[in-house]
This record gives C-alpha cells, sequence and structure tokens, in this order.
C-alpha cells in the first residue's frame, strides 16, 4: 500500500514504486559533500526557532492597533496662546529652552488679572496647559517633547 504522506515516484516499471524520505538518514562516515549537506540542511530547518502563539498574537495585536486619540477635545483660543506663549519667554533659559512644570508654577505666579478671563480661568489645569503648547506647536512656535515636558522655543 501507498503512504499518502511521502512522495512517490513512478519508474519505468508500472508496478514497482520508489519512496523519497524527506529527511535522509544521518551517516557521519559518509564522504559525499551534497548528502552531507542536505544532512546539515534539514538539521538547520529542523533546528530554526518559529515564534510562539503568544508573539503572534502580539504582532497581531500591533499591527491592528489604531492610534490614540483623546475623546476630549480643548479648544484652544488665541488669548490662551498669546499669555502661554508669554511666559514661555519669561520662563526661558539663555539657549531658549523651560519645561511645562515652570511654565505652570509662572502661571500660579501671576496675577488674577492675567490669568482669568471673563471671570473664567485662561487655563483650568495642567493638562489643558499642555494642548495650548501643543497648538502653539502646531503653530511652529515652539517644539514640545511629552516625554520629559521640555518646551523650546522657535
Amino acid at each position: 500500500m501507498r503512504d499518502e504522506k511521502s512522495p512517490v515516484v513512478n519508474t519505468a516499471s508500472p508496478t514497482k514504486e520508489v519512496k523519497i524520505l524527506s529527511s535522509p538518514a544521518k551517516d557521519n562516515g559518509d564522504t559525499r559533500p551534497t548528502k552531507r549537506l542536505r544532512t546539515q540542511a534539514v538539521e538547520q530547518i529542523n533546528t530554526q526557532v518559529t515564534p510562539s502563539k503568544q508573539e503572534n498574537l502580539e504582532v497581531t495585536k500591533l499591527l491592528a492597533a489604531a492610534p490614540i486619540v483623546q475623546s476630549e477635545s480643548v479648544e484652544v483660543d488665541m488669548l490662551q496662546k498669546k499669555y502661554i506663549y508669554k511666559l514661555i519667554n519669561q520662563t526661558k533659559d539663555s539657549s531658549s529652552r523651560t519645561n511645562i512644570d515652570l511654565i505652570w508654577k509662572a502661571y500660579f505666579n501671576a496675577p488674577d488679572s492675567e490669568t482669568m478671563k471673563r471671570g473664567k480661568a485662561l487655563v483650568e489645569n495642567k493638562t489643558v496647559l499642555i494642548h495650548v503648547v501643543e497648538a502653539l506647536e502646531k503653530d511652529n512656535l515652539v517644539m514640545y517633547s511629552n516625554e520629559d515636558g521640555s518646551v523650546i522655543l522657535v
């Protein structure tokens, strides 16, 4: 009977079948280079590391991921941009760098007449301050790094 998994080659005789093995038997004493190379290639293929199911799942999740979009949209008006730009100029060092924390501190030390607009604060919290700085970055007035909170005046 013929094995379905192994390929079969028909010879000149219609009744005789020859089976081809997928991996040759290991013969260390064989001096024929082709058989030795084929044996080494099969061993190398068998020893290659295949990614685990967990790694495949992680790659699939990464490829299917959508960019993070902030659900809350904070509208930034021109008055907020002007005032925060003024604070950035006041808190910058000699290399035109400052930090979000320094800007936030300068905002809290400023008089209420500058920080309030129609009885409402220009910047309610630090997140809104970051949104204003990001809006300034979109206008190409500053460069902002979210990693360390540094702001560079352009």
